[in-house]
């Protein structure tokens, strides 16, 4: 069989939520091509599904070492750094790949909520705001998100929330 085929039969596997079969094909197709970031990301993405979160983050980081997508790593390492009790990290990364990428929205989003979790109000709440600047629709996954519970009653959040 060829990589094409392994990633196939992973990309069906995905669609039925077998994780692990899809990892199997995932490992098959990098032992092919080692230097290919694609299915490491998939592999981290499914390992992720799984809960296996310290083995998503290593997958994911080989991906990103591979030149694979700095956004779409970036938000699974810090869901997963958040996931490990390591919201530090979290913070660092998604801070590196705004640098990086720019002031995408999915990113201040998920570090506005990363810093909310630290009890930074101020930051958490400027960096919400410039998600809902960018893409409106944080404004109501603001106002149902957990992460956002430590500054929910801030008069700052209430403002940009409507709340």
């Amino acid at each position: 069989m060829i990589k094409k085929d392994h990633l196939q039969k992973a990309s069906g596997y995905i669609g039925l939520g077998m994780y692990e079969d899809c990892i199997s094909e995932l490992e098959k197709a990098i032992a092919l091509d080692p230097r290919d970031a694609d299915p490491f990301f998939i592999k981290a993405e499914c390992l992720r599904e799984l809960k296996r979160y310290k083995e998503a983050i290593a997958a994911y980081e080989r991906s990103l070492g591979l030149g694979g997508s700095v956004l779409e790593n970036s938000v699974g390492l810090g869901w997963c750094f958040k996931r490990t009790a390591n919201l530090d990290k979290a913070i660092e990364t998604l801070a590196r790949a705004i640098e990086s990428e720019g002031e995408v929205p999915i990113l201040c989003y998920n570090l506005a909520c990363y810093y909310s979790l630290k009890n930074k109000a101020d930051t958490s709440l400027k960096l919400l705001e410039r998600a809902t600047r960018l893409d409106p629709r944080f404004i109501e996954l603001a106002g149902t998100e957990n992460d956002f519970d430590n500054i929910r009653e801030n008069p700052g959040f209430k403002t940009l929330t409507g709340a």
